[in-house]
């Protein structure tokens, strides 16, 4: 949005939910592309934890052998600050949103294209 300052006239929540697939595919082809032991820092654009949290859980489900560090402090001079760990994904024209895969009925699903990796990760997952 920093690039783009006209966007913030028509971006909408939902969209997010549009760019998780690719941000996704970014995150685990570098992933994939990583030497044992290397260390990969995730970073986007993006305020939507929907292209963030939720896109570091989905990796974190897919790929065995990875795991989450907290840098804070190791690489100075990057800001860091903790994720979030619950969200509402929007599933609404009123920009209403759901807050887990279970809560959203059929319908919203479709409508909305849903998909469980845009959820937080249930307790047992975290």
């Amino acid at each position: 949005l920093r690039k783009n300052p006209d966007i913030w006239d028509s971006w909408q929540p939902r969209y997010s939910a549009t760019l998780h697939p690719l941000q996704l595919a970014i995150l685990t082809r570098g992933l994939q592309l990583l030497k044992p032991g290397g260390l990969l820092l995730y970073s986007t654009c993006s305020f939507s934890p929907v292209e963030n949290e939720a896109v570091v859980a989905a990796a974190l489900r897919h790929c065995s052998g990875v795991e989450l560090e907290d840098v804070h402090g190791t690489l100075p001079p990057l800001r860091t600050a903790a994720g979030l760990s619950r969200w509402r994904v929007t599933a609404g024209e009123d920009g209403c949103g759901v807050g887990s895969w279970e809560e959203a009925d059929e319908e919203r699903r479709l409508h909305w294209r849903l998909q469980p990796s845009l959820f937080a990760p249930t307790a047992a997952e975290a």
